[in-house]
């Protein structure tokens, strides 16, 4: 009963460590989009939301998140959506911890090795899909493990792998990673592997999939432009990762600890699954926001190794027994206060974040209560960043658009063309004004310390309106009647001139 009380505080902790004010742009476009699909009853089969792209077909592969976030937001609204990213930062560190204590065997090694893993994710931790997409693959190489122990395939796992894939596969496109980390465990060399079972599975998760309605607009989408977006260095979603970054410090501990076991008389690991592991550090240090798939993947691969490791452990001499003196140490805490002391700091991050449950500061708030109080219209010219909280704002309460965006972080939507010149018109690039050639914008909403916006203030063709909040939107000088003394007075129309 104490270690279930402690792995429960613990959880509570980790859960409350990682989570904070909703900040994430993303959210409001799959608020937008959940509305769309509630107001309708249907999963939406064309954009309607970007100019160079309404009309087209397409379909969010994120459907079931979507209508779970707009009915959050309908009812709820702020305070219900960090409730919501609460339970999601406790569902993901839940998950985590019962698979890896289950794999090690060993419910301290596991807890601690769990905390490590979510803590390497708070950087990328957020109100969105990707998370469920975390507990999704926590789940995949759990039961991927434990096929491998039991050397056979039971009903019971062919229904849970089943039940993981076609939740996941609606969700969002790491589905695909999913896939890689289960056959990479099951086509070990050792003797519990067998070629039947592998094809079982890869059948059984192949045909969950196919249940998807977002099958051929999800993840099929998304690869065929993800070696396109990798170009786009203005998608904040594409950025490499760096070693002096937060979460890369967590992988390369986890790793430092996994080749230490190894070392050490291990042989439980085989060629596939370092090479699995190998393919999902690069793709995270190519794409931070796949960071965690890494860190996730190698502590498993931690503990899986501990039990047969345990066996060795006068071997591995400093290592164990720093383990053991970490372990007697944390021992001697009596439970009740250690779970007290858990819970509390979990009850005063909860009291802050419902007090500033949102940061306004992160999006163009300001920006958009200005047009549309002004009544602007279109074409609006904006960034990528901006483009999902835009995408909300302009739509109504049954996410219908009022005004289209020009670029959002969409990938697999977005004109390809359009995208190379907002990358470069984010730089500063002379080709800024084709961009402004293909949208024709009246409105502009831009940040404010970008090249771009101090372009546009030197410019004579543009005044800047407003300025708020780290971002500006400027008018075109052209425009009939400008209500704006900023853009309309003498002395700006003396500079312009």
């Amino acid at each position: 009963m104490k270690r279930v009380l402690l792995l429960v505080s613990t959880a509570f902790f980790t859960a409350a460590y990682i989570c904070g004010p909703i900040s994430d742009s993303e959210i409001w476009l799959h608020i937008a989009l959940g509305r769309k699909i509630l107001s309708s009853d249907a999963v939406p089969q064309t954009d309607l939301w970007n100019r160079f792209s309404s009309g087209q077909s397409w379909q969010p592969y994120s459907w079931m998140f979507d209508v779970i976030a707009a009915s959050v937001w309908n009812c709820y609204a702020a305070a219900g959506m960090i409730v919501l990213k609460l339970v999601l930062a406790m569902l993901f560190v839940s998950v985590l911890m019962l698979c890896l204590v289950s794999l090690s065997e060993s419910v301290f090694a596991g807890a601690v090795t769990a905390v490590v893993a979510a803590m390497a994710s708070y950087a990328h931790f957020g109100l969105a899909p990707h998370v469920l997409g975390w507990v999704c693959f926590s789940l995949t190489i759990a039961l991927a493990f434990q096929i491998r122990r039991q050397a056979r395939l039971t009903p019971g796992s062919c229904i849970a792998l089943a039940a993981v894939f076609a939740f996941w596969t609606n969700l969002h496109p790491s589905v695909l990673f999913g896939l890689i980390g289960l056959f990479s465990i099951l086509c070990g060399k050792d003797k519990q592997s067998g070629s039947s079972r592998l094809w079982l599975c890869a059948a059984v998760c192949l045909g969950a999939i196919t249940i998807s309605p977002a099958l051929l607009h999800g993840p099929a989408a998304v690869l065929t432009r993800l070696a396109e977006s990798l170009a786009h260095r203005s998608m904040l979603v594409f950025q490499p990762a760096s070693f002096d970054l937060y979460p890369v410090s967590f992988l390369i501990l986890l790793l430092a600890v996994l080749f230490t076991l190894l070392h050490y008389h291990c042989a439980r690991l085989g060629a596939a699954q370092l090479v699995a592991l190998t393919f999902f550090v690069i793709v995270g240090m190519a794409s931070i926001t796949l960071l965690p798939f890494a860190v996730i993947y190698a502590a498993s691969l931690i503990a899986w190794t501990l039990p047969q490791a345990s066996s060795s452990i006068g071997a591995m001499a400093n290592l164990s027994s720093a383990a053991t003196n970490f372990e007697r140490t944390l021992a001697k805490v009596p439970p009740a206060v250690a779970a007290g002391l858990l819970l509390l700091f979990f009850c005063l991050k909860v009291d802050g974040l419902l007090r500033l449950p949102l940061v306004s500061q992160a999006v163009p708030k300001a920006a958009a209560d200005f047009v549309l109080e002004s009544d602007l219209e279109g074409p609006i010219l904006n960034s990528s960043v901006d483009g999902a909280y835009l995408i909300f704002r302009f739509s109504d309460e049954s996410g219908n658009p009022t005004r289209l965006v020009s670029v959002d972080s969409r990938v697999e939507i977005n004109d390809p063309r359009i995208l190379a010149l907002h990358d470069g018109a984010s730089q500063g690039m002379a080709t800024w004004r084709e961009f402004f050639r293909r949208v024709q914008p009246k409105v502009v909403i831009w940040p404010t310390d970008t090249a771009l916006s101090s372009i546009l203030a030197a410019s004579s063709s543009w005044c800047r309106a407003t300025e708020s909040e780290g971002w500006n939107v400027y008018l075109l000088v052209t425009v009939p009647t400008v209500p704006f003394s900023d853009c309309s007075s003498p002395q700006r129309e003396g500079e312009l001139n």
